[in-house]
């Protein structure tokens, strides 16, 4: 079989052409095509003749793309991406979450992902506050505003800006910079105050309406206690007593659950593949360690390949509960998994602001 150079700008080691993706194929070139190549080129600029014939002779000769099928032969370009373009569509035509999402008016096959992790172990109630990072184009976003209805509060976070729901509430930016964070826990109380006014306006016009019986007033009164119990946010920042803006972003910025769907681009060498993941998701947990509350829950994606259970013994020495589950919506060919961790141990020493 004829040598082949790969050449990629996502993969830093060598794979074997039957494990390669058809996005790190993009890159390879046979060793051949490039030899010809430059023993051309050395011919060209010896013997010119004009510009024109040269350009045209360099044109001829330039090294091709080429594809590689299970067995390691070559594939023309145009075959390849027909079979790759092919088996998506097939898959995408007979996935029924594909077909639900369209019913449903979702962003995503992904968005169920986290409505069955939901309805395996209730994790949202109405009200909550709720982080999702990595929420670009918006699944999981759609979702967890959903399972939070009425009065949640849903901030998303992305790198990319292809959001398609929830833009009022979206931060375009890098989660682990400190000005993002601090945006994110802003965001979180700017809607937490508005959210409080309302209902606390809403309360007081039903106390004075005319014809409403005394139960329909204290459960409007009970409903505005309920609602911030425990996230209560201060009408007005208390910067006249010398409070610092960071400490109340600190103090009142807190989410009920940060979850993350978060990926890498992938290259197609699983043991590099897996190592991203596992970093997106350390991220992602020291991010919500800045932003949980106490009993506070986190769900972040992650994959087998051996560093993710160096990770949940992370999460089990932070959350009084830890399970793992792959929900009914995850293809059954991805190694993907779920860590969901519940009642989060705040630590206030370890805080970071």
């Amino acid at each position: 079989m004829q040598s082949i150079l790969k050449i990629t700008s996502r993969c830093s080691t060598l794979v074997t052409p039957s494990h390669a993706r058809a996005s790190c194929l993009d890159s390879f070139y046979t060793l051949s095509s490039l030899q010809q190549y430059s023993t051309t080129t050395r011919k060209s600029n010896n013997n010119k003749i004009n510009d024109h014939e040269d350009d045209e002779e360099k044109l001829a000769f330039k090294p091709k793309k080429v594809y590689t099928n299970e067995i390691g032969g070559i594939i023309p370009k145009s075959v390849a991406h027909s079979t790759i373009k092919n088996n998506w569509m097939k898959r995408q035509m007979t996935d029924n979450y594909v077909k639900k999402a369209y019913a449903d008016k979702m962003i995503s096959r992904a968005a169920y992902k986290l409505t069955n992790i939901d309805d395996a172990i209730n994790l949202f109630k109405p009200g909550m506050v709720v982080v999702d990072l990595g929420s670009a184009p918006g699944g999981w976003t759609k979702a967890a505003m959903l399972r939070t209805q009425p009065r949640g509060i849903v901030v998303s976070c992305d790198l990319r800006s292809d959001m398609q729901v929830n833009m009022d509430n979206f931060v375009h930016g890098d989660f682990a910079q400190d000005h993002i964070r601090n945006r994110i826990r802003e965001l979180i109380i700017k809607r937490k105050r508005e959210l409080y006014f309302r209902l606390d306006s809403t309360s007081k016009s039903t106390d004075n309406s005319k014809g409403d019986n005394q139960e329909s007033k204290e459960i409007s009164n009970s409903t505005v206690k309920e609602s911030f119990i425990d996230t209560q946010v201060p009408p007005q920042p208390p910067a006249s007593r010398g409070v610092k803006e960071v400490d109340i972003n600190a103090q009142y910025g807190k989410a009920d659950v940060v979850v993350s769907d978060m990926a890498p681009p992938y290259c197609g060498t699983r043991a590099i593949d897996h190592a991203r993941l596992m970093a997106l998701a350390e991220f992602a947990l020291e991010f919500a360690e800045t932003v949980l509350k106490k009993g506070g829950s986190f769900v972040c994606k992650v994959s087998r390949g051996g560093e993710e259970k160096k990770f949940l013994k992370i999460l089990e020495s932070k959350f009084m509960s830890v399970k793992s589950m792959k929900p009914d919506a995850s293809r059954p060919e991805s190694t993907e998994i779920y860590y969901i961790g519940r009642n989060y141990l705040l630590d206030n020493n370890s805080i970071k602001k």
